[in-house]
């Protein structure tokens, strides 16, 4: 088994294009600590080690996943506006979702910015 006390690599997050080369760098870094075939295999019941290995191919898939939804949630939380025909709590509301779902990922949001963000996108009716 690779050694996996080595200097951690960064888990490239998928942006929405060039899936062929952010597969291929996923599945190097997979290689480079000796898990790919728990991918396309799974864990043979007699191999000492599989539990161990296969729970480690799954965090570094699951800090993938993560990545991607926090992207997600950065991306909806900066497009967010408030509608003309909304009020200033139900708008308010919808800032507080996605900031929630960005702390249940362990992302801090000040409230600097959440204040900025309310502030910069309320509609001229308010």
């Amino acid at each position: 088994m690779a050694d996996n006390t080595s200097p951690s690599i960064p888990i490239p997050v998928f942006k929405g294009s060039s899936y062929e080369h952010w597969s291929i760098r996923i599945k190097t870094i997979l290689r480079s600590r000796d898990l790919w075939d728990l991918v396309e295999s799974g864990v043979e019941d007699k191999e000492k080690n599989g539990p161990k290995r296969d729970a480690y191919a799954m965090a570094i898939i699951q800090q993938v996943v993560q990545s991607i939804k926090l992207q997600g949630l950065r991306r909806d939380f900066e497009n967010l506006c408030m509608k003309d025909d909304e009020s200033v709590g139900e708008y308010f509301s919808q800032v507080m979702e996605i900031v929630s779902l960005r702390m249940s990922f362990g992302e801090s949001v000040t409230d600097q910015t959440i204040v900025e963000k309310i502030l910069r996108s309320l509609t001229s009716h308010v």
